[in-house]
């Protein structure tokens, strides 16, 4: 849980210094674009803790949860991440993940996807 929040940390520390107005991010995204790579990069990993079962460590559903957790914290530093997050992965496949992995805490995902 450290780690991500670290990671957190260093993701804002990320989007104010390489974006090109702080009240207003930039989030165009182009393969030569460092925002739309870093969204990129970011999807890659949700997908990766979501769909890569962790047999040796038995954590695999709290780093889905985490990753998932991550990437809705990302959506509310930075209105315009959700929407080039909308076009490439739909709000409702992350609802249900999230709902999947974490069923008591509904509640919260629904807040935090509206």
């Amino acid at each position: 849980m450290a780690l991500w929040l670290h990671r957190r940390f260093l993701s804002l520390c990320w989007m104010k210094q390489f974006a090109n107005d702080i009240n207003k991010y930039e989030l165009i995204v182009s393969p030569s674009n460092r925002v739309g790579l870093f969204i990129d990069n970011e999807l890659h990993l949700l997908n990766s803790c979501s769909t890569v079962p962790d047999n040796e460590f038995e954590d695999f559903q709290a780093q889905a949860t985490f990753s998932s957790t991550y990437i809705l914290w990302l959506t509310k530093q930075n209105p315009l991440f959700w929407s080039k997050l909308q076009e490439k992965l739909t709000a409702g496949n992350l609802k249900t993940m999230l709902i999947k992995k974490c069923p008591e805490r509904s509640f919260l995902w629904d807040s935090l996807m509206s």
